[in-house]
């Protein structure tokens, strides 16, 4: 195989010199291959030296809460990819870094260099293949570029709404329930004022006619008496010849008060016999108008309540069609996406290969998965660092090298042991073989 070089694009590591880092005394690693397994045995110093590697490059909260070797005063890590140099120095007052170029000149803004080359240099294959599902789909889709942020907001407020919707409709179908039958009843309540009116007109009429009747007998009574008085002063005329002047005249004014009276009179009677008009309909109406008009607001209110329910429903199916959309237009995305790997698909549920979940694949595959996604998470820095490698077997070993030769990428990989596979081996914080 052929050994991984870095170009202007594509970087791995050249060489690699820790001083004084976590357990690391001094060290320094010059890679030949695609793979540098690093061996030993425990707590020598083989997790100090990746943990180096990604404090110089990533720096901030990638780095070690203690960096510095207990009994030192200070610790280095310098990681050279050929046309880059990046030196982190450590102390107590923190740490300073310094990148420079092909030409020696130191680069400015040195840690926004780093962080467009090493991208996600913390990827661990391993540590992936043994995570939930929901975080391994979380990893994916930031590798596929896939952002299903705004549309899981949408869906949530469609959601949402629809929830408040049906609740409106509950509501109102209870409402409606609770209403019961329509009634029979008119279009239109019944004017209570308009047959209050009309009764207060026909008791007035017949009160008036009531009065003239009432004045008519007392015009009768007032022609009697003058009819009585006429009839005595007429047999008294024979003795009363010499009041008999004077009693024509009282005769003619009689008379004339008595034609003017007969005339009132007969204007009376004839307003007395217009007949009186019958009220038993009217109170028939005034009873029933209530209980009428109580029909007339309860189908109005039916009516209403139907029309908003109606309304509600609409919203409702309006919701679920909007939530339909956007989940089909979800799983569109989903499918259109630009996964590292052929046969690779993420769902709600987690990461899926050629259509079943993730772990329930081979665990050859699931290696090469993996890795397809570390290296895609680093496109330009080609530099995977696989901690807990006494986890692969030697199939899974050789697998794993022979994608890094395809990518022409590099492992740097930490492994229990000294055994054949072991390019590098530390002994209480220093490189005894390399």
């Amino acid at each position: 195989m052929s050994k991984p070089a870095s170009t202007p694009d594509r970087h791995v590591i050249v060489e690699l010199r820790v001083e004084d880092f976590k357990r690391i005394k001094t060290a320094r690693v010059r890679p030949d291959g695609e793979a540098v397994v690093i061996g030993g045995r425990n707590k020598q110093g083989k997790t100090s030296l990746l943990d180096a590697i990604q404090a110089a490059m990533a720096g901030g909260k990638s780095a070690p809460q203690q960096p510095i070797r207990v009994g030192a005063k200070s610790s280095k890590v310098v990681v050279d990819l050929g046309d880059i140099v990046v030196t982190r120095r450590f102390t107590s007052k923190g740490s300073h870094l310094v990148v420079k170029g092909a030409d020696g000149a130191a680069l400015k803004s040195p840690q926004a260099v780093l962080d467009r080359l090493a991208g996600k240099l913390s990827f661990d294959p391993l540590t992936f293949m043994r995570a939930k599902p929901s975080e391994q789909a979380n990893t994916l889709r930031d590798v596929a570029g896939l952002d299903l942020a705004d549309l899981d907001a949408r869906i949530k407020a469609a959601f949402d709404e629809r929830t408040e919707v049906n609740r409106e409709v509950h509501r109102l179908a209870n409402q409606a329930q609770s209403l019961g039958p329509v009634e029979t009843a008119p279009s239109k309540p019944v004017s209570l004022a308009r047959i209050m009116g009309e009764m207060d007109e026909r008791r007035a009429w017949n009160a008036e006619t009531e009065g003239f009747a009432r004045q008519l007998a007392d015009v009768d009574r007032a022609l009697d008496a003058l009819a009585a008085r006429a009839s005595r002063w007429i047999s008294s005329l024979q003795e009363l010849e010499a009041q008999a002047k004077a009693l024509e005249v009282e005769i003619e004014k009689g008379n004339a008060q008595y034609e003017s009276t007969a005339a009132e009179r007969d204007e009376l009677a004839a307003k007395a016999g217009r007949g009186y008009k019958d009220t038993a309909d009217l109170d028939g109406q005034i009873r029933n108008a209530e209980a009428t008009n109580a029909a007339v607001r309860a189908n109005d209110e039916r009516e209403l309540v139907a029309d908003q329910l109606r309304s509600a429903k609409s919203s409702s199916e309006a919701c679920t069609d909007e939530i339909e959309d956007l989940r089909a237009e979800r799983v569109q995305r989903i499918a259109d996406a630009d996964y590292p790997v052929d046969g690779l698909a993420v769902d709600e549920d987690g990461v899926l290969f050629r259509g079943v979940p993730l772990s329930q694949a081979s665990g050859a595959e699931q290696i090469r998965v993996s890795a397809a996604i570390g290296l895609a998470l680093n496109p330009d820095l080609r530099v995977l660092l696989i901690r807990d490698g006494s986890l692969l077997d030697e199939d899974s070993l050789a697998q794993l090298e022979a994608m890094a030769a395809d990518a022409d990428a590099q492992l740097w990989i930490e492994r229990v042991g000294n055994g054949d596979e072991v390019s590098v081996v530390i002994e209480d914080g220093e490189v005894v073989e390399c």
